[in-house]
């Protein structure tokens, strides 16, 4: 599952994130049987509510043979303490020659001081199933150049990663580090630890906690 969900700032036009991730989680599952994943994305702000963009990721193991491509276009806007995005993300698995379409929405409120409440959720055509997460989160700027957003996540399953999951799926708990080198040029760091929910852990105890780590190169143009 992808989401675009991009904040680009008022003068961006396009941005580049190259990166590595320890393993490829995603709801609250590891894809891959080892190894981690290398992604390359491109994001393009059309003007001040759209944006295109696509990802591609590889398993960074040569004994795994994956790779996936993502293209999304999201349209986006704020409403006073309110910011939301609606996007639309066709997916391609090679190795498995399958695709998925996806629908998504994110938002997050403002309004409070100290935490910003977020909300996602993604339907699948494939699945015909869908995935939410409610979190908090904020960021906290320790130095001029450095900023710290601890957040964590509560996540249902409704058919989206399994057509016999219904319900509580995972908790999440992570944090980015961004160190912004220059303007456009900024390292993120990244850390996150997966709590699985009763589903998880019945189907298999490998899978479920899980835990990974990456380290990005953000660019903007």
């Amino acid at each position: 599952m992808v989401l675009l969900v991009v904040g680009f700032n008022s003068h961006a036009q396009t941005e580049m994130d190259i990166g590595y991730d320890s393993k490829y989680v995603t709801e609250g599952r590891n894809n891959l049987v080892e190894g981690g994943i290398v992604w390359v994305s491109v994001n393009h702000q059309l003007d001040t509510s759209w944006l295109i963009g696509a990802a591609y990721g590889e398993a960074s193991n040569d004994a795994v043979d994956y790779d996936e491509l993502n293209v999304s276009i999201a349209f986006s806007r704020q409403v006073g303490d309110l910011w939301y995005s609606l996007n639309y993300t066709r997916l391609e698995f090679y190795a498995d020659n399958q695709s998925d379409n996806e629908l998504g929405v994110f938002a997050s409120w403002e309004g409070f001081e100290h935490v910003i409440l977020t909300f996602e959720v993604v339907y699948s055509s494939q699945a015909d199933g869908s995935f939410l997460q409610l979190g908090v989160t904020n960021g906290y700027k320790l130095s001029r150049d450095l900023m710290l957003s601890p957040y964590a996540k509560i996540a249902f399953d409704f058919g989206y990663a399994s057509e016999r999951s219904e319900g509580h799926n995972h908790y999440a708990l992570g944090a980015n580090l961004r160190y912004q080198f220059t303007q456009n040029i900024s390292v993120i760091s990244m850390a996150e630890y997966n709590i699985g929910g009763s589903y998880l852990k019945d189907l298999n105890d490998n899978q479920s906690d899980q835990a990974w780590a990456g380290l990005h190169l953000n660019v903007i143009f």
